[in-house]
C-alpha cells in the first residue's frame, strides 16, 4: 500500500502481459471475429482485473487501446494492412452498429 499514486512505470507489467498474449495470438491466422473474441475475453479480462484493484491512468489506457487497435486492425506478422472499419466505429455499442468494444 502506498499513499502516493502509482507511476506509469508501475503499470508496465500489465502492458507487457497484454503484449505477450497478443504476440502469441498474432502467430495464428485469425479472422476479425477471432481477433474480436480474443480482445473481449482475454485482454479485457486482464485489464478488468487490474481495474478492480488500481485506478489506471489515462496514459496507460490510451497505450492499451493503441495495442488493441494495432492487434485488431493490423496483421503484425505480414505488416500493416488497412482496416475495413475505423477504430472509433468499432468501439461504438452494438445497437449503434459498432462491435461493442
Amino acid at each position: 500500500m502506498s499513499i502516493s499514486s502509482l507511476s506509469i512505470a508501475h503499470y508496465q507489467p500489465l502492458i507487457d502481459k497484454i503484449n505477450q498474449k497478443l504476440k502469441v495470438w498474432t502467430l495464428k491466422l485469425l479472422s476479425y471475429a477471432g481477433k474480436l473474441q480474443v480482445l473481449q475475453s482475454v485482454i479485457f479480462g486482464i485489464t478488468n482485473f487490474w481495474m478492480q484493484v488500481f485506478m489506471i491512468p489515462k496514459v496507460v489506457v490510451h497505450k492499451l487501446e493503441s495495442i488493441c487497435r494495432d492487434f485488431f486492425c493490423n496483421n503484425m506478422v505480414e505488416g500493416k494492412i488497412k482496416a475495413p472499419i475505423s477504430w472509433t466505429r468499432i468501439c461504438h455499442p452494438k445497437d449503434e452498429f459498432g462491435l461493442g468494444i
